[in-house]
């Protein structure tokens, strides 16, 4: 019934399919937005004022991650024609997961005062809308995080070393030991330059990430170029890294 085309679909848990109540989706399309908003059944609709291409540009829900990706790097879209009618869209958003994590020493004493980062907080589908990534372990050693299967997770402490982990898929406590720093696990490196195009013209809204190229776990970082194509990746450890540009006019480039 929209005279310029309309979307409608469902957001559901990632966790068991179930539906999403009171989900806000945003929609961008050449700097303007809609937004659409799920009922108990976590159905929305979007009917747009004018024809072309709109992305999802943000989907929240309380007790969900968010998906937020860099702008211009989402990975749904859909082309509004006039009168046309795009059905049984599914967006799926990932549950928060609250864990406990227990920082100890080497001689598993708890460790308070310790500062629990949430690594990747900040990247992918969290860009625009990103995490609590910071946490401080109380006098028993303790901190409670909201993380995603798979996260990884670093403690520090300034005299009691440095440790890391990943999040598996129980919901039980997350153990954290530290030990002595090594010369690379820094987390505090910086890679930065210039993304170009073929005529060696400088690329706005590119996105870089950066990978390091060893065993083990270690940050990665994301930033998205400037008008003058320039980036900046904080928050690495020392070592090699791979990086990825990618830019929806140009094919990647690593």
């Amino acid at each position: 019934a929209s005279p310029h085309g309309s979307l409608h679909g469902r957001v559901l848990s990632s966790r068991d399919g179930a539906p999403v109540a009171g989900a806000e989706l945003v929609f961008t399309h050449e700097g303007a937005s809609i937004t659409a908003r799920t009922d108990a059944d976590g159905a929305f609709s979007a009917a747009v004022s004018r024809p072309g291409r709109y992305e999802l540009s943000i989907a929240t829900a309380e007790g969900f991650l968010p998906y937020a990706p860099e702008w211009g790097h989402s990975a749904i879209a859909f082309e509004a024609r006039p009168r046309q009618r795009i059905d049984g869209v599914v967006v799926q958003l990932r549950p928060e997961r609250r864990v406990e994590v227990v920082v100890i020493d080497r001689e598993t004493a708890p460790v308070a005062g310790a500062t629990v980062r949430v690594m990747g907080g900040r990247s992918a589908d969290l860009a625009m809308a990103p995490v609590q990534e910071q946490y401080t372990t109380d006098a028993e050693g303790r901190a409670t995080v909201v993380v995603w299967r798979w996260a990884a997770l670093e403690a520090r402490h300034p005299e009691r070393g440095v440790g890391r982990e990943r999040v598996g898929r129980g919901d039980g406590p997350v153990q954290i030991t530290l030990r002595a720093l090594t010369g690379d696990e820094t987390a505090s490196e910086r890679i930065a330059g210039v993304v170009v195009n073929a005529s060696g013209e400088p690329v706005e809204g590119a996105l870089v990430t950066a990978f390091r190229r060893a065993r083990g776990i270690h940050p990665s970082a994301q930033s998205a170029t400037d008008q003058g194509g320039a980036f900046a990746l904080e928050g690495l450890d020392r070592g090699v890294h791979v990086l990825l540009a990618r830019h929806p006019a140009h094919p990647d480039a690593r």
